[in-house]
């Protein structure tokens, strides 16, 4: 059954009420009347069901029938992807909700080559926020990842903390294998770097690396940076949340 995004804020007693683009899909599109039970989601850990008893203009209101809080428990996976050419970011946040990342961090680097003014970047991160709901539905999860302003390379890694384990594979200089780390000693908050076409400078590596980061390789093939995290979040998933 499909799921549906809801605000908590719209959750009011024992109604809830589900407005704008998400009661247009289900009262035009879907076409769903009166009776209909839905299933629902509020991208903070709580799932609910309810049954449609009023059909507005701009708003449906549901009876609560059902309601479960689950707790989101570690790893969690960041990704702080350096913005690439055209529209490639939009593929980007889409297969990385697939993959179950926590949080995105799109960064301007030395090397990026798209640089966004204030009008646009809020364009941008509408965008990317709307893609990354869309593939929380598609994919049933029940946490909304969180899409973060853009910001700086640097500014990132001052704000990252301390207990945090941080990778960033690099094709400037020769990392450890992904099969020769020690997956057991990560810590619970897990940041992947992914560069732009051009790569990380030796600088910013440099950075990193003072923070803590590992430099990792990929292997002997030269990824795309849209490729690289899903790489990554795929052998991550793998090694720390398959058991």
């Amino acid at each position: 059954m499909e799921e549906f995004f809801i605000n908590k804020e719209n959750i009011k007693g024992e109604y809830i009420f589900i407005k704008n683009s998400e009661a247009h899909h289900i009262k035009n599109v879907l076409r769903y009347k009166k009776g209909k039970s839905l299933n629902l989601f509020d991208g903070e850990g709580g799932v609910y069901r309810g049954e449609i008893i009023e059909l507005r203009k701009n708003e449906i209101k549901l009876k609560l029938l059902f309601k479960e809080y689950k707790e989101k428990l570690p790893p969690f996976f960041h990704l702080v992807q350096a913005i690439p050419k055209k529209n490639k970011m939009d593929l980007i946040v889409e297969k990385a909700v697939e993959l179950g990342i926590d949080e995105i961090i799109p960064v301007i680097t030395e090397r990026t080559i798209v640089s966004p003014d204030k009008e646009r970047k809020e364009r941008l991160l509408e965008r990317w926020r709307k893609i990354a709901l869309s593939a929380t539905k598609q994919s049933r999860r029940i946490f909304l990842p969180k899409i973060r302003e853009i910001k700086k390379f640097s500014e990132v890694l001052e704000e990252i903390p301390d207990s945090a384990s941080l990778i960033i594979p690099s094709l400037e200089e020769k990392g450890i294998s992904l099969k020769d780390l020690d997956w057991k000693k990560f810590k619970k908050d897990i940041f992947i770097f992914i560069g732009p076409e051009g790569d990380f400078t030796k600088e910013e590596i440099s950075l990193a690396r003072r923070k803590g980061a590992i430099l990792v390789s990929l292997g002997e093939y030269v990824l795309r940076t849209e490729t690289a995290g899903m790489y990554l979040l795929a052998i991550l998933n793998y090694e720390l949340r398959s058991q």
